[in-house]
């Protein structure tokens, strides 16, 4: 502040200078303290921003979990197929035309879903098993084509296996229908 002259020679210090100089240094002090402070937010920002990312994973480890449950908690193809057998058997056994019954399903394994039928006025020696494959496979065919495609069955491929027996329970055929045939 002694170097400091007025303009009018009186060699004395003018107040404005003097809250020049003031205001200088303390804006210098105020400069280091901001600095001071900016570097100590800086940090706390560093340590805001690792609070931020541990939110977010833990935000991310909940969201994985809940998916974790929801997946493993939907139904798998075998259990949807168990389940849909045990709503048909509910109905059973259910007479189909005079002569034949539809005594139960059974689903797999796999992508396997079986009906079992039987024809409950007549024996094996008095059905021709080619004959009912020739009759029946077509029209089973059909109706997975044109009546059943929303079905569990032919939205996943699910192979059907038809079995008619006589009425004293002894196999007189199987009819495969495979997604191929159907879809």
């Amino acid at each position: 502040m002694s170097d400091s002259i007025s303009d009018s020679g009186s060699g004395t210090s003018s107040a404005s200078d003097a809250i020049s100089d003031t205001d200088t240094s303390s804006d210098t002090s105020s400069v280091s303290d901001a600095a001071s402070d900016a570097g100590s937010d800086a940090g706390s920002d560093t340590g805001s921003g690792a609070f931020k990312k541990s939110v977010l994973v833990a935000i991310a480890a909940v969201i994985g979990f809940l998916c974790v449950l929801y997946f493993s908690s939907r139904l798998t193809l075998d259990q949807k197929l168990v389940s849909a057998a045990d709503r048909i058997n509910a109905t059973c056994p259910k007479m189909i035309s005079n002569n034949l019954r539809m005594d139960y399903v059974e689903s797999g394994p796999g992508k396997i879903f079986y009906y079992y039928y039987t024809f409950v006025y007549s024996s094996v020696d008095d059905i021709n098993a080619t004959t009912i494959e020739k009759k029946l496979k077509p029209a089973l065919i059909y109706d997975l084509k044109n009546k059943d495609v929303d079905t569990l069955q032919a939205k996943n491929n699910v192979e059907m296996i038809y079995v008619f027996r006589s009425k004293d329970q002894q196999e007189i055929t199987r009819i495969s229908i495979l997604p191929s045939d159907y879809l």
